[in-house]
């Protein structure tokens, strides 16, 4: 029972840590946008943006109502969806350049290349066991 009660303490931590993680890094598509506090607005990205928009007058979602505010308010938007872009494509390539792909490649494809010949392999042994097992029972008969 302890080992039971350890496991469920253990998920009872990480859902603990998985909520105060996903309040700053959220999963895909459920990210949000700020106006100096959450809004109902989601960016439909796993990323969250807080950004000087113009909210409503309640102040509950960013205003697209209003000609100049809704003018504003979809460059800002713009502005930043190009800088996430471009913060996403820099990390992305700096990976890219500390992270020797080629080598990994290489292993990864002679690993492969050898479970398919091990796979192979024990593929022909069992076949020759179960041939070898039918010509046994006809020889019997």
């Amino acid at each position: 029972h302890s080992d039971d009660n350890q496991k469920s303490s253990k998920l009872k931590k990480k859902s603990k840590a998985a909520l105060i993680t996903q309040s700053f890094a959220p999963t895909s598509g459920s990210g949000r946008i700020f106006i100096g506090f959450r809004t109902s607005q989601t960016t439909g990205l796993g990323i969250h943006l807080a950004a000087p928009l113009v909210p409503t007058v309640e102040r509950e979602a960013i205003d697209f109502v209003d000609p100049a505010l809704r003018d504003f308010n979809s460059e800002l938007l713009e502005v930043s969806g190009i800088l996430m872009r471009l913060a996403l494509e820099n990390e992305m390539y700096r990976l890219g350049t500390n992270w020797n792909w080629k080598e990994e490649r290489e292993a990864w494809e002679a690993q492969r290349e050898d479970r398919k010949k091990q796979q192979k392999e024990e593929e022909e042994e069992k076949k020759l066991e179960t041939d070898d097992a039918e010509s046994t029972k006809d020889s019997s008969d």
